[in-house]
């Protein structure tokens, strides 16, 4: 890797960092909406681990009302001239944005309710899967010039189970196929301390298990995955 691809990926981290931002400020001004940093920026933050390249910017967004909520989210950045809206569907927004034109996903979904425990906020959340629970917690990324940035994410446990169900293939439906950079995220997931009781637990009731396969089950298959591709 050279200086010069060093350089330019720190670049656009930056970027991307700033597209958050402000993403994060705007949405969560809007009543009632929680903004969720989820992909490998959402790994990144909650491991603490620096990832070097992100393929996109993905993100959540907790909302009261999924049509209502949709509607202000695309009224409010129809405003703003750095976002360019790609998609629209009724529960997702694909926005373009910067000087490489990023893409930005956010997929929304309807609050039914929320509880506190310790150190996160679990929310009951609907959408077109259904009815579950997402954990969230705070975590930091940091600029190349060492600044910090809080995000809401999903926690560590919840994300490893995620990962785990998209790279075993066992995945209910998945949006596409797995990608090396996938195998690469859940990797660094694994270097987390997670807790694997609850990723067990967290597997059996994700809404991409919809046949209910054993947590144990899946997470095995996701290693053995894992094992094959990095050794082959």
């Amino acid at each position: 890797m050279t200086i010069e691809t060093v350089t330019r990926g720190e670049t656009w981290k930056n970027e991307d960092i700033r597209v958050l931002c402000d993403l994060n400020e705007a949405i969560n001004r809007i009543p009632g909406s929680t903004f969720i940093l989820t992909g490998s920026y959402g790994i990144e933050a909650v491991t603490g681990i620096s990832i070097f390249f992100h393929n996109d910017i993905d993100t959540n967004v907790f909302v009261p009302n999924l049509p209502c909520g949709l509607e202000k989210i695309k009224s409010l950045l129809d405003k703003t001239p750095q976002f360019s809206l790609l998609k629209a569907t009724d529960e997702r927004l694909e926005y373009q944005t910067g000087s490489r034109n990023r893409r930005v996903e956010m997929k929304l979904m309807e609050i039914v309710g929320e509880r506190k425990e310790m150190n996160e906020v679990v929310f009951i959340v609907r959408n077109g899967e259904g009815v579950f629970e997402v954990p969230i917690t705070i975590g930091v990324i940091m600029d190349t010039l060492d600044n910090r940035y809080k995000f809401r994410v999903k926690t560590l446990d919840f994300q490893v189970a995620t990962w785990a169900l998209r790279v075993s293939g066992m995945a209910t439906s998945p949006q596409r196929e797995v990608r090396v950079s996938d195998l690469e995220n859940f990797k660094v997931l694994l270097a987390g301390h997670y807790n694997i009781e609850r990723v067990y637990r967290f597997i059996q009731n994700h809404p991409q298990n919809r046949n209910r396969f054993p947590g144990n089950v899946i997470f095995a298959r996701a290693l053995q995955c894992l094992q094959g591709e990095f050794s082959s």
